[in-house]
């Protein structure tokens, strides 16, 4: 007898302050995604709700939402935790009375905050590991440290906000942030080191900004794999997603270069023909045709550093001009994605044998590719669940 894969929901609402307030286990709609290093989003639909249930929902009170798939011994777990932002009510033509909460991840923390600090100051400008430069970004703008005695424009301390211990990982980073969003600098960071992120709810209440070392998620590709043991060289057993195999049901290949650039002229100190100019360019990339040098400016923005010799300051300019070539280059480089429906099966069930941030195997008409799950949308209506997933480009030899 084949397995279920049918999967339960349900949702647990809490307080601003992270204390259980109701449960649902009758919901006429959930839709959710993730979005890798990015701020995701739900929005849970119910039927006839009274309005002291209605009530129960309130501004940043937390929502998780549960799944599991018994029939193959997949436990409950939270899939999707975020805060309620939004309620929506609408009656309709034939008297439904609908409820709507509608709400965000809990990276939006780092979106609703900015670099708080003036340019040339120590907080606003950086030399060093990625990861320290991450750390210590969120520390003195939403952490303890967000204070004005600590030079900040404005208090910015979020309540009962930690940010993980620093393990000094990844390449040198240097830049001047000054007033910049910082989830689009952890973000840009992220892409330029390899370095995942996450802010997680870790008490009731305590949320804590973490870094992955270095990758979110596990090596479930074919790589290496040990016909012996059926495991991948990383020791993971591997996920092969393909049509041909029955587990999926819609496959979506885009090579998109609308937006590709591949030479970047970095702009440095000095104005008209004394300004420092540096070049960088991905050669294979302008060579895929006559035509194909897509040029774009960017200004360099480097960091501040009190104390450097004439010469070590020079250096941190070339460094820091070079780094921007290489941000803005990763950034607008051409993009090869895939969007995939999947099949679930019983040996090839979200939740279970993949995840968000895992590297998969992809089958695609005539060739095989190893992807990354950087998004994934789930809707659930009428017992019906419906996922799909958003898969891109890794380098290869990350974690």
């Amino acid at each position: 007898m084949v397995a279920s894969i049918a999967a339960d929901y349900y949702i647990r609402l809490l307080s601003s302050l992270s204390q259980q307030v109701d449960l649902f286990d009758k919901v006429t709609a959930i839709n959710f995604n993730h979005k890798l290093n990015g701020v995701g989003s739900f929005t849970l639909e119910f039927d006839d709700l009274t309005d002291a249930r209605k009530n129960k929902f309130v501004l940043d009170g937390q929502v998780e939402i549960y799944r599991s798939v018994p029939g193959v011994g997949l436990d409950w777990y939270v899939e999707f935790p975020g805060f309620h932002r939004t309620e929506e009510e609408t009656i309709t033509k034939d008297k439904r009375q609908i409820f709507r909460s509608i709400g965000v991840g809990y990276n939006s923390l780092l979106q609703r905050t900015d670099i708080g600090y003036k340019e040339g100051t120590i907080r606003a400008d950086k030399f060093d590991v990625a990861e320290t430069v991450m750390k210590e970004y969120v520390e003195e703008n939403c952490g303890p440290s967000a204070t004005i005695v600590n030079g900040r424009e404005i208090g910015g301390v979020f309540p009962y906000f930690s940010v993980q211990r620093d393990a000094a990982l990844g390449p040198l980073w240097s830049g001047s942030r000054a007033f910049e969003n910082l989830l689009d600098v952890m973000q840009a960071i992220s892409i330029y080191a390899e370095i995942d992120f996450d802010v997680l709810r870790v008490g009731n209440p305590w949320f804590i900004f973490v870094t992955y070392n270095l990758l979110k998620g596990a090596d479930r590709t074919i790589v290496g794999l040990d016909s012996a043991t059926g495991k991948n060289a990383a020791g993971n057993y591997p996920v092969t997603l393909s049509v041909d195999l029955g587990n999926v049901q819609q496959a979506i290949y885009e090579n998109n270069r609308l937006e590709e650039a591949n030479v970047c002229i970095v702009l440095g100190d000095g104005e008209g023909s004394t300004r420092e100019v540096l070049v960088r360019s991905d050669p294979a990339s302008v060579n895929d045709s006559p035509w194909n040098r897509i040029e774009v400016a960017r200004p360099s923005q480097p960091a501040f550093i009190p104390g450097l010799s004439e010469e070590a300051a020079a250096e941190l300019k070339t460094f820091s001009m070079e780094q921007t070539g290489t941000e803005v280059l990763n950034e607008l480089k051409a993009k090869e994605d895939f969007t995939f429906t999947p099949l679930q099966q019983p040996s090839t069930l979200y939740g279970l044998h993949y995840f968000m941030g895992d590297r998969i195997t992809i089958k695609f008409r005539d060739f095989v590719t190893h992807k990354r799950i950087v998004g994934v949308q789930i809707r659930v209506q009428k017992d019906r669940e419906n996922i799909t997933l958003d898969v891109a480009a890794f380098t290869t030899g990350t974690q």
